[in-house]
């Protein structure tokens, strides 16, 4: 089993291989650094520590942040490369439901996987928004390819695309503060 150390001062926690003459998370000298024996075992450790949830959800907010700056643009400049800018619109409405959709998939073993189950406060609460804003993509996706580009359609998908920031915000919100959780004990 790898030998961990953890930093007194700020709990960061890595391989005493790795570890240098300061801690990389707040600075403190190696000395500050004491033997850490984790809760859970090492193969779950790993799985842990690919951190796959945060990485997708990035994804999808990263779409739905595009079409909110791009769906901007064309408001304001309605003549600026409309037709490419429509279609990077639509081509990111139709992946992101398949991102948030990777994101509610990964969460759900990356939750499975820290706690051993999905139905603590605040991972039903994730769900919630998780659901939401997977059905805020679905509407973004039917808005953008069933109904013919306008003004009003543009205003739509912007209010769309902020709702859809929205939900992803929370979720990622509440799950910066799962990161830090102690997880139960056990492999």
């Amino acid at each position: 089993m790898t030998k961990l150390v953890r930093c007194k001062n700020c709990n960061f926690v890595i391989e005493e291989g790795k570890l240098g003459e300061v801690c990389p998370a707040c600075g403190v000298p190696r000395s500050a650094f004491e033997e850490f024996t984790p809760l859970v075992s090492e193969k779950r450790r790993k799985l842990m520590e690919l951190n796959s949830h945060p990485i997708i959800l990035h994804f999808a907010l990263g779409f739905i942040l595009f079409i909110l700056l791009l769906t901007v643009i064309s408001l304001i400049f309605p003549t600026f490369y409309a037709t490419e800018i429509y279609a990077t619109i639509k081509v990111l409405s139709f992946t992101l439901p398949f991102a948030v959709i990777l994101a509610m998939l990964t969460g759900i073993f990356d939750a499975n996987t820290r706690f051993k189950k999905i139905t603590t406060p605040r991972l039903k609460k994730k769900i919630i928004f998780g659901s939401a804003f997977l059905v805020d993509s679905f509407i973004l996706l039917f808005v953008t390819y069933f109904i013919p580009k306008s003004t009003v359609l543009l205003i739509v998908v912007l209010i769309l695309s902020l709702i859809g920031e929205m939900f992803g915000g929370i979720n990622g919100f509440l799950g910066s503060s799962l990161m830090c959780s102690r997880v139960p004990n056990g492999t």
